[in-house]
């Protein structure tokens, strides 16, 4: 799993999917975090600061201990946009499927 977010635009990606978290009420790290970016497939991250701070190498202890947290909130905006969906009247399917 890939995992990207950006406080400044208030989106959070995983593994290619946006999340605009600004639509639901946004979100906030808390450490003076520009971005986190983590991909568990190979144990590494990093996390940029808004600050003077040099970019922090992200451990796979670290993301669990501190960021995770993205993770859920990326799914809450997609159980949002399902409940929209659905709530307008479509199936929530994004498509995708094969045309008979």
């Amino acid at each position: 799993m890939k995992i990207a977010a950006v406080t400044y635009d208030q989106v959070i990606v995983v593994d290619g999917v946006p999340a605009f978290m600004a639509e639901i009420g946004g979100f906030e790290m808390t450490n003076g975090e520009w971005a986190v970016h983590f991909n568990d497939a190979i144990g590494i991250g990093e996390i940029e600061y808004t600050d003077a701070r040099s970019n922090a190498t992200l451990s796979p202890e670290g993301f669990q201990a501190s960021y995770a947290w993205l993770i859920t909130e990326h799914q809450r905006y997609l159980d949002h946009v399902e409940q929209q969906n659905v709530a307008n009247g479509g199936s929530g399917d994004t498509g995708g499927g094969d045309d008979v």
